[in-house]
């Protein structure tokens, strides 16, 4: 039996690695302000650098999930860590003058590394700390509650080092950390999988396992002789997986447009609207907070409060966020603006830490692993949706106040997609399994 003790260097490793790895995105617009004195009148190309590597490390969760699958969890983690720390490094090594040379660097090999290392760690705290365990929902999340945090932490840290330092020791530094907790937890993992990663995978990826089968490899899991039918996961689904996928993966592009996109242009809507910039500034702020408040109390009570009902939990969220945005088209006061962020912070909370937990309530436990790397796709291609969509929206009417209705409809979609996973999932296993 693997010793809890590994398990636990390694969580907080990969902690450390993933804070390290948010930090150097949340605070990337500060340190655009030194890369636009580095690459002058490369504005429009550097915002779309930072965005895109941001992107990718969500787009590219399912291909990380197939490499694993391939791979195991050491040599996939390995190999995006090298990533990751090369991306870093070269550019931290880029000369002024050609912002081109970001992008093989900073957008593919660190942005690729970044999605593998920080869905490497999801799917390594859900084999430690199964659905049973008591720490599920918070070992699975803790990537998503440390963001909101690392833009309010990051920004002063890099702000602080910048006075002291130029931006490319900086890319140095955070490599070497990265590299340095990502190689403590690598070998800490070849201690606690003293046996091939690949099988204990596919037993993981397996809930129906025989009657007289033995669950091993996690130190939380209890060796027990489970009551539960021998089923075999089919060789090949058929078109309903792949369409249970598509829906879970439109849901969360919808419902990641209301979320992540006013956080970047509510700044803009407050000066329309005729408050001044600090005014926006202090929306932001208090939408930031309070998602990342809601974010942490979620992910330290989740297990006992929503585990098992996430789903349901997330049709109400989404219904009641849908109201609100309806409303809010026609708000224009400090006041009114900033009781929508707050709220808007506030429900989104549980939504973003129940990404992979949730995944257990759509088909019995099965392809947990594939809906959170869709969902995670969905994330990506919402982020850069919303961006585009609410520009046009402003660019067509003047104004950001058309996004509210628009989040409106986008919600509806979303909660409705939820509730048709949610009404016909037993139609969906039967159709899968048959």
């Amino acid at each position: 039996m693997p010793s809890a003790k590994y398990s636990w260097i390694i969580m907080g490793c990969l902690t450390l690695n993933a804070f390290s790895i948010l930090i150097l995105y949340g605070s990337y617009g500060r340190m655009l302000v030194e890369l636009n004195k580095a690459f002058p009148k490369q504005e429009n190309m550097l915002a779309f650098i930072g965005s895109s590597s941001n992107a990718l490390h969500f787009m590219l969760a399912y291909l990380t999930y197939r490499t694993v699958r391939i791979l195991g969890f050491h040599m996939t983690f390995l190999i995006s860590l090298i990533t990751a720390v090369l991306g870093l490094l070269l550019t931290g090594s880029l000369q002024s003058g050609n912002v081109y040379n970001m992008i093989p660097s900073y957008v593919l090999l660190f942005g690729m590394g970044s999605s593998f290392t920080i869905a490497a760690q999801v799917y390594l705290s859900a084999f430690l700390f199964p659905i049973e365990s008591k720490h599920h929902i918070l070992m699975t999340s803790v990537g998503n509650t440390l963001f909101p945090f690392c833009v309010i932490i990051g920004n002063p840290l890099v702000n602080l080092m910048l006075e002291k330092m130029n931006w490319k020791n900086i890319f140095f530094i955070f490599a070497i950390i990265i590299l340095t907790t990502g190689l403590v937890a690598f070998y800490c993992m070849h201690k606690l999988m003293s046996y091939d990663i690949t099988v204990l995978w596919i037993e993981s990826d397996n809930p129906k396992t025989s009657t007289s089968e033995k669950v091993h490899g996690s130190p939380f899991q209890e060796e027990k002789e489970l009551n539960r039918c021998i089923i075999q996961k089919p060789e090949n689904p058929g078109n309903i997986l792949y369409g249970v996928l598509l829906i879970w993966s439109i849901s969360w592009t919808f419902k990641y447009i209301p979320t992540y996109a006013p956080m970047v242009y509510m700044i803009q809507h407050a000066t329309n609207l005729g408050m001044s910039t600090n005014e926006g500034l202090t929306l932001t702020t208090i939408l930031g907070i309070a998602e990342g408040a809601s974010r942490l109390v979620s992910t330290i009570f989740g297990d006992r409060l929503i585990k098992g009902r996430i789903l349901s939990i997330y049709i109400l969220i989404l219904l009641t966020m849908a109201i609100i945005n309806l409303l809010a088209g026609s708000w224009t006061s400090y006041w009114s603006l900033a009781i929508y962020c707050a709220l808007t912070g506030i429900l989104s909370g549980p939504v973003v830490v129940g990404t992979y937990a949730v995944g257990d309530e759509i088909l019995g436990g099965w392809y947990v692993k594939e809906l959170y790397s869709v969902a995670k796709l969905g994330n990506g291609v919402g982020m850069i949706l919303g961006l585009v969509s609410y520009s046009l929206i402003n660019s067509y009417f003047g104004s950001f106040k058309g996004t509210f209705y628009f989040n409106s409809i986008l919600l509806l979609v979303s909660s409705s997609c939820c509730a048709i996973l949610k009404i016909f999932k037993h139609t969906f296993v039967q159709a899968i399994f048959k």
